[in-house]
C-alpha cells in the first residue's frame, strides 16, 4: 500500500508540474513580472511552469525566489483606510490622506498602500476594472514591495510622504513599461483576457467628483458664500 501510494503521489506530482497554463494567476504573475524587470526577458508559459511551486501561500509577493511581502487584491476601501492609519507606516512627518491617494490614482483602475507592520500591500480595484487592469495593479503591488524590500524607503524613520513618493515612482514605472510588456506577454503565448488573479469575488470602489455650490449665506455678514476649487471633492 505504501509503495502504491508513493507511485500514485509521484505520478500526480509529475502530471501537475507538466501542465503549463496560459493564464496569469498571482504566482505566475510574480514569476513573469520579476523576471521581466530583472532581465528584460518575457518568459513563455512553459518556462514559468517550470518555476511554479505546487504549494504556494495565498497572496504572497515573491520576487524570483525571495518573499517580499503579501498583497490583498480587491480589498474593501475600509481596509485601505486602516492601512493608511497604521502607526508603523508613519514614523514622522505629515500623513497621507485618502483624498491625496485618490488623486495619485485618478487615471488608474486601482489604488493601493503599503503597511510596514504587516508587510502587506492593500489593493482596491475601481468599478469597471478589466483583466489587464488587475494585472497592472498586482504588478504595481509587487514592484512597490520590491522597492521597499531593497531599502528605497526604510521603515525606521520613514514617513507617509516618503512612501507616497515611492508609490508615485513605481506607478510611473509601471505606466511606462506596461504597454510593451502586455504586448510581449501576448506574443509569448499568455492569455491576458481571462481573470484568475482574484480567488474569491472582490470589492469594487467608485470615485466621482462632486461640486458644492453656495446655497447659504456667510454667517454674520448676510453675503452669499463664495466656493472655490477647494469645495470640489473626490469621493
Amino acid at each position: 500500500m505504501a509503495l502504491l501510494l508513493a507511485v500514485h503521489l509521484g505520478t500526480n506530482f509529475k502530471a501537475v508540474t507538466a501542465v503549463a497554463l496560459r493564464t496569469l494567476n498571482r504566482q505566475r504573475t510574480n514569476i513573469a513580472c520579476s523576471t521581466f524587470y530583472d532581465t528584460g526577458k518575457v518568459l513563455a508559459p512553459r518556462e514559468v511552469a517550470q518555476q511554479e511551486r505546487i504549494f504556494e501561500m495565498d497572496g504572497v509577493l515573491r520576487w524570483r525566489d525571495t518573499t517580499i511581502g503579501d498583497a490583498q487584491i480587491g480589498a474593501k476601501l475600509a481596509a485601505l483606510a486602516e492601512s493608511l492609519q497604521s502607526p508603523h507606516s508613519n514614523m514622522g512627518g505629515v500623513s497621507v490622506t485618502l483624498t491625496q491617494l485618490v488623486g495619485v490614482f485618478r487615471d488608474e483602475k486601482h489604488l493601493l498602500w503599503y503597511d510596514y507592520a504587516k508587510r502587506r500591500v492593500t489593493v482596491c480595484l475601481k468599478e469597471g476594472v478589466d483583466t489587464e487592469g488587475k494585472l497592472k495593479a498586482w504588478m504595481h503591488a509587487l514592484l512597490l514591495a520590491q522597492q521597499i524590500h531593497q531599502g528605497r524607503v526604510n521603515s525606521v524613520g520613514s514617513s507617509h510622504q516618503e512612501l507616497l513618493g515611492v508609490v508615485k515612482h513605481t506607478l510611473d514605472h509601471i505606466g511606462v513599461s506596461w504597454g510593451s510588456m502586455a504586448q510581449r506577454l501576448r506574443e509569448a503565448g499568455w492569455d491576458l483576457d481571462t481573470a484568475v488573479l482574484e480567488t474569491v469575488p472582490g470589492y469594487r470602489i467608485d470615485v466621482c467628483s462632486t461640486e458644492i455650490t453656495g446655497a447659504g449665506k456667510d454667517k454674520g455678514s448676510g453675503a452669499p458664500v463664495e466656493w472655490d476649487d477647494e469645495a470640489k471633492k473626490d469621493i
